[in-house]
């Protein structure tokens, strides 16, 4: 769990970020609330929408082609969302065999204003 923490923290932020909605230096100098979006190029047409609308948190895409073989493996299905509090994964999701979301921005918005 501690390695999966760690890739998912160190190895996420650099790579294929697409959008943010606020800086890191709002609200009291550091977005505490991460979302990380990842998908597959081939399943494109299945991600979230509109993620990059979320308030209070910053967030991140990025490709699961694009990540070290030991986060791969962790990662069974995507579209896949981790959001994290203070670089600790607070909740996770993902799609599973349909390779298609059964939730949406709403429901993610949701549990990033629970960690607020």
């Amino acid at each position: 769990m501690k390695n999966f923490l760690i890739f998912v923290f160190l190895f996420f932020i650099p790579f294929n970020s697409t959008s943010t909605r606020n800086s890191l230096y709002d609200d009291n100098n550091l977005s505490k609330i991460v979302v990380y979006q990842i998908n597959s190029e081939w399943n494109e047409n299945n991600s979230i929408r509109n993620l990059e609308n979320l308030r209070g948190c910053k967030y991140i895409y990025g490709y699961l082609e694009d990540q070290p073989d030991e986060f791969k493996e962790k990662v069974k299905s995507v579209p896949a969302v981790f959001i994290t509090r203070n670089g600790k994964v607070v909740y996770r999701y993902q799609s599973g065999i349909t390779l298609s979301p059964t939730i949406g921005y709403t429901e993610i918005q949701a549990v990033v204003n629970k960690y607020k």
